[in-house]
């Protein structure tokens, strides 16, 4: 059902832009692999069909009647194949979509994003922006014990996660979640200075 509502977003000319807010990291990975699993799968099963189909053809001419030229079955494959080929293309395609990754200053997460970039590499992607959210100000990891390893977090995604042209933007722990539109841009503000490229 999700890859099908994908397809149909990428098929509606509505709108110029859709943003798909994903589930954690590992079904989101699963999920963006599946049109390359599924083609492979469809691709197993027209080869089948095909050896069905020549048999039945085989069998209809040896036996005297005229074969059955077109297959309903095989047509939806080859319909389902080229579906989700699309949708991989779509998927790798810069111009068609972009992915953006959030993750917080710590070891998980950034291990998390580590492997996502080199997932969406593998399937011809990049992400084209990190947000690192929740930086605790160096006073207060200090204070709670967290400096050395938010440090190493953020040093970690800066030289190693986010490669060009991909837009790193770190976002300060703030004291309450934004909830009204002056406080996100109050946000926007104080991150302004924390965009790197």
């Amino acid at each position: 059902m999700y890859l099908r509502k994908v397809l149909e977003l990428y098929s509606d000319t509505r709108f110029r832009y859709v943003v798909v807010d994903t589930p954690p990291t590992g079904l989101t990975l699963r999920i963006l692999g599946l049109p390359r699993l599924y083609t492979f799968w469809i691709e197993s099963l027209i080869g089948i069909r095909e050896r069905i189909v020549s048999l039945r053809y085989v069998i209809a001419r040896s036996i005297g009647r005229e074969p059955e030229v077109d297959d309903p079955v095989l047509d939806r494959l080859r319909e389902l194949k080229e579906r989700y080929s699309r949708l991989s293309r779509d998927l790798g395609n810069r111009e068609r979509t972009s992915f953006a990754i959030v993750a917080t200053p710590e070891p998980l997460p950034v291990y998390e994003a580590r492997k996502t970039v080199e997932f969406l590499e593998s399937m011809g992607a990049k992400p084209s922006i990190i947000v690192v959210n929740r930086i605790l100000p160096a006073d207060i990891a200090s204070r709670l014990g967290v400096q050395e390893i938010q440090s190493k977090a953020l040093n970690e995604i800066r030289s190693g996660v986010c490669r060009k042209p991909c837009v790193l933007v770190e976002i300060p722990m703030v004291e309450t979640v934004p909830s009204s539109l002056e406080a996100v841009v109050n946000l926007v503000e104080r991150s302004k200075g924390a965009v790197l490229e």
